[in-house]
């Protein structure tokens, strides 16, 4: 199967073991093709690419929203994953509209979907890659006694940043923010998760 990528940084990898021909275009860096999504027309693009896709996926960003110009236009079926639906749900159902199928991580905003007539969504959970994120070495120690990984922005996440303020007033807690984006290397995030006596996720 061609499989056509959308802003995707963790998947492609994947299919490919699985024996597909896969092609990925997005803004981020690692991409077959880097584009700027504003500027550029999808379509277009992809006659020009000579790729001729069977199914397009797009990977919802954990740092942007990222819309292509054009996606509803394309002739192939096409699918969107969204991740963190309960606070982006706002935006998402709305760029629903433009996919045949629309899978949500979360059970409860799924339902949520549903009961607005997003007959098209499924529940697609989150899952881990157990070649990353798996149980710590007999020899590696649990010597961190909270972490926490993920966006830290008084302003984006005021509720996060007071949360984390007062948890280390009484507890030492190790953040890695990333400077405001998740730019932390996807094997570090899980080694620091394996040396965390606690992993908090607000």
């Amino acid at each position: 199967m061609n499989l056509l990528l959308l802003n995707d940084r963790y998947f492609g990898n994947h299919f490919r073991k699985l024996g597909h021909n896969v092609l990925n275009i997005g803004p981020g860096k690692g991409m077959d093709i880097q584009i700027d999504p504003d500027q550029v027309h999808l379509p277009s693009l992809i006659n020009n690419s000579g790729f001729k896709p069977h199914v397009v996926l797009q990977v919802d960003s954990i740092d942007t929203r990222v819309f292509f110009r054009g996606i509803e236009e394309l002739d192939v079926p096409t699918a969107f994953y969204a991740i963190d639906a309960p606070i982006n749900g706002f935006w998402q159902m709305d760029y629903s509209n433009a996919f045949d199928r629309f899978y949500v991580d979360q059970y409860e905003t799924w339902q949520l979907f549903r009961e607005k007539g997003i007959s098209w969504a499924r529940w697609l959970p989150l899952a881990a890659d157990q070649q990353l994120y798996h149980a710590p070495e007999k020899d590696c120690e649990r010597d961190l006694p909270i972490v926490f990984v993920g966006t830290l922005n008084n302003e984006l996440r005021p509720k996060r940043s007071a949360i984390l303020y007062r948890l280390k007033q009484v507890a030492p807690v190790t953040v890695v923010s990333g400077g405001g984006t998740r730019n932390e290397p996807v094997k570090n995030v899980a080694n620091l998760y394996r040396r965390a006596k606690i992993v908090l996720n607000e």
